[in-house]
């Protein structure tokens, strides 16, 4: 296929939320210059802007009030003319002498026919990553001037709105796998482990039941629980994220029950999806709480009833069967999700995805505005031998790092740290104990401190008494 399947900056989840931002644009010209602010970000080019085919006086003003980098009158009028020649051929056009540019046009539904146009220093050129990214931009940026359009014409009810952008990702995603780009977006990389989390993912996003996502932490949860998300009859409806842990930031029972006045996450979630991060973390009473709502689609508050058709999506370390044979995680709960689980596996299992998410990581930086790099072979290759106990998540730092101390292209593969590195390159010599290790620590000394009292010991350490019973019993200590 001629472009990557994992690109970045040409990711589904990226194109879902440029969509979305575009379409909060209060007029066309503002939507135009949405528009070519992310062309221009996601090429690195050195202008952009928006062409509409008919070439009218006011349609060349919209293209110069779209323009991004200082277009003129004089440049959008030698632009016409490779958009004449784009729209002609049905597909990209280049121009070799300075400026080189580079004109894609959308595909032409409605009516609405034009294309996105950006040029680069007289010495520059366009590489195949920019094409790929502009023919994907192209194809949003279509997509975005039909329903802005549209929902320009009339004032258009919530429910008539969501049921044409429904209408369209079924349109995006058809086009997307024309194009090469997975529709399981954000889930990088062709390895065996890969292909089958996408086919579990795939199944669960077309059943209504809880999913379960089990995979190390630092794998990608997070990513997969949107993909699947993404994927399913809900991808226009609310996508909330949430995490469990223990301490400071995990959810409790108010966070997710809220109150008429402050919605809670499982009433922010209505419609959508509700996903939670550990949520073998989650407080016993939330797990009730949870449980109730997935099965009767009701949330009782002391204010009343209300309504809810909420998709759970869990994540966590490991299945939670041990925990609910134990009961420390709620049986029924376990029971609801058990039937679709997720398999996420660790980066050592999918090594030949590393290359994939390099490029992955670099697109996105330019995606955000930053100077497009490329890996050299010889990086990728030490990045692809080295050991990742960090998952995904230690790949993406470790290349934070190389982009931080290269000046330009990654090439020096000497930069890359050996796990546990300081921030200097120097092996660290600190011993690092397992997290169970150091909650275990943490729980009993609060415990010895507090003379033995659970409640107290619970708010030294900042989370639920439930959760102190829970972990003692796992320990066998009650």
């Amino acid at each position: 296929m001629s472009r990557t399947a994992s690109s970045g900056a040409a990711d589904f989840v990226h194109g879902i939320e440029w969509l979305e931002d575009w379409l909060s644009a209060s007029t066309t010209s503002s939507l135009l210059h949405s528009i070519s602010r992310r062309a221009h970000h996601a090429t690195g080019a050195l202008r952009a802007c928006v062409l509409l085919a008919s070439g009218s006086d006011v349609e060349r003003a919209l293209a110069l009030e779209s323009g991004v980098g200082g277009l003129t009158p004089q440049d959008i009028a030698t632009a016409v003319p490779l958009l004449q020649d784009a729209l002609k051929a049905g597909g990209e056009v280049e121009r070799s002498c300075p400026p080189v540019a580079l004109c894609v046009p959308w595909p032409t539904r409605d009516g609405i026919a034009g294309a996105l146009y950006v040029d680069t220093p007289a010495h520059g050129k366009f590489n195949d990553a920019q094409r790929s990214t502009l023919l994907w931009l192209s194809t949003l940026a279509g997509l975005a001037l039909r329903l802005h359009r549209k929902f320009e014409a009339r004032p258009t009810p919530t429910a008539e709105r969501a049921a044409a952008l429904d209408a369209e990702l079924a349109e995006l995603r058809r086009l997307a796998r024309r194009h090469g780009e997975p529709t399981l977006a954000g889930l990088v990389g062709e390895s065996a482990p890969m292909r089958a989390t996408r086919r579990q993912i795939e199944r669960a996003a077309s059943s209504s039941r809880p999913a379960l996502i089990v995979a190390p932490r630092g794998s990608g949860r997070r990513a997969a629980a949107r993909a699947l998300h993404l994927a399913s009859p809900r991808a226009s409806r609310p996508f909330v994220a949430t995490t469990a842990h223990d301490g400071v930031g995990g959810v409790t029972l108010r966070e997710l029950v809220g109150t008429p006045a402050a919605p809670g996450l499982l009433e922010q979630a209505h419609g959508g999806t509700l996903y939670i991060d550990e949520i073998g973390s989650l407080p016993a009473d939330a797990q009730a709480t949870l449980h109730l709502v997935l099965t009767e689609r009701t949330l009782v508050r002391p204010e009343g009833k209300l309504e809810l058709d909420i998709v759970l999506v869990g994540a966590s370390a490991s299945d939670l069967e041990q925990e609910a044979l134990v009961g420390t995680f709620e049986r029924r709960l376990h029971a609801l999700m058990e039937g679709q689980r997720v398999l996420l596996a660790p980066l050592a299992s999918r090594r030949d995805d590393i290359p994939a998410l390099v490029e992955h990581f670099l697109r996105r930086r330019a995606a955000l505005g930053e100077p497009a790099r490329t890996a050299s072979p010889e990086v990728i290759a030490t990045l692809a031998r080295r050991p990742w106990p960090g998952h995904v998540s230690e790949l993406f730092e470790e290349l934070a790092h190389l982009c931080a101390a290269s000046p330009a292209n990654l090439v020096d593969a000497s930069l890359v740290r050996p796990p546990g590195a300081n921030s200097v390159g120097a092996p660290s010599t600190v011993a690092i104990k397992p997290l169970e290790t150091l909650e275990r620590e943490a729980i009993l000394q609060a415990l010895e401190v507090t003379g033995n009292d659970k409640r107290k010991a619970a708010e030294l350490l900042g989370i639920s008494r439930a959760k102190v019973y829970q972990r003692l019993k796992v320990w066998g200590l009650i």
